[in-house]
């Protein structure tokens, strides 16, 4: 597994509310013919907190309600704008 330091700058929060247009499963962001869009206008990276039980294509965040309990069946997905934000930092290897 390789670790890297990520510089995320601005980073846009992706919500439920704004970015799920009429409650769709799919975001916004996201074009079937083009495979995704640019990120929002001003910002560096993109930050969702995804539900693993759907296949990680809804964000689970609740802008209205930041405090709401998301469980364990969250990760944290982060979409950067430059290769150059990424910096390798170790390799770690696992044993069985």
């Amino acid at each position: 597994m390789l670790l890297c330091w990520v510089a995320v700058g601005n980073v846009y929060p992706i919500c439920r509310e704004l970015d799920y247009p009429n409650g769709q499963g799919i975001s916004r962001f996201y074009e079937l013919i083009k495979n995704g869009i640019a990120l929002e206008p001003g910002f560096d990276s993109h930050c969702a907190c995804v539900s693993l039980g759907t296949g990680g294509q809804a964000a689970k965040f609740d802008c209205a309600n930041p405090e709401n309990p998301f469980g364990d069946d969250v990760a944290d997905e982060i979409v950067i704008k430059e290769s150059a934000q990424v910096l390798p930092y170790c390799m770690v290897y696992f044993k069985k």
